[in-house]
């Protein structure tokens, strides 16, 4: 929302330095201006969400990290992967801040007339979803958020007729979401070639530290090499529920 990562800004000198260092990394965009004056139509842009998400979440993570926290094993769900891989030091932060605004357009440009939509259903297995999903067509699971809440993806129409038929089958909330298009599904997978072409330019390093993927769930210490950050998870359904870690 409007004023996003300014409370930080305004009060610490670190998070001051990384959203200086974004302004100077983008010249399409001002990170700042983003966060700080769009309004919630431009910022649900996924071009515009996920460099602005990505740069106030690793402001944060330098903070706290000031104040004496560490973290025995990092993670991030979706576009909070790109957080986790620069926060562990496997890609520097200006070249993550390139890669999510690639990313964001290439997504964007998978649904240009903003035909997909996203839902969250609460309550239902994962079978169940599934089942309705493959009856219906054109939807699918996308994320897997633990065993009773699971987001499904696709043509806006058919997520709400998704959406319809679940509840009727007990589930016990069905929410579309605020988001800017079908992500994670097979709408999006025109963008994986080209963002394989992007990480692929990105300097990989050793890293300081213990993470899981986000898309195949195994932990790696000190050593996630390009070809095991799927640039696939565009499209490929995610999550950290207990049935999949």
């Amino acid at each position: 929302e409007t004023g996003m990562g300014k409370e930080f800004y305004n009060r610490y000198e670190t998070a001051r330095d990384i959203f200086n260092r974004a302004e100077k990394v983008l010249t399409d965009c001002s990170i700042k201006s983003l966060c700080f004056e769009a309004d919630d139509q431009e910022l649900k842009k996924t071009e515009n969400t996920q460099p602005a998400l990505y740069t106030v979440s690793y402001a944060v993570f330098r903070v706290l990290m000031e104040s004496g926290y560490t973290g025995a094993v990092f993670a991030g769900h979706s576009l909070g992967e790109y957080t986790a891989i620069t926060a562990l030091r496997y890609i520097d932060f200006e070249d993550g801040l390139r890669v999510v605004r690639k990313r964001g357009i290439l997504m964007r440009d998978c649904d240009p007339d903003g035909k997909g939509g996203m839902a969250a259903i609460l309550g239902l297995q994962k079978d169940v979803v599934q089942e309705v999903c493959d009856q219906i067509q054109d939807v699918s699971p996308a994320n897997f958020n633990s065993p009773a809440q699971i987001v499904i993806s696709g043509l806006k129409e058919k997520v709400k007729e998704a959406m319809s038929k679940l509840q009727s089958l007990g589930a016990k909330r069905t929410i579309m979401l605020n988001v800017g298009g079908p992500f994670h599904s097979s709408f999006m997978k025109d963008a994986a070639g080209e963002m394989e072409k992007e990480l692929a330019a990105v300097t990989w390093k050793k890293g300081d530290g213990k993470i899981i993927s986000n898309a195949t769930f195994p932990l790696y210490l000190n050593s996630m090499p390009f070809p095991l950050f799927h640039p696939s998870m565009v499209f490929m359904s995610s999550g950290f529920s207990t049935e999949e870690t």
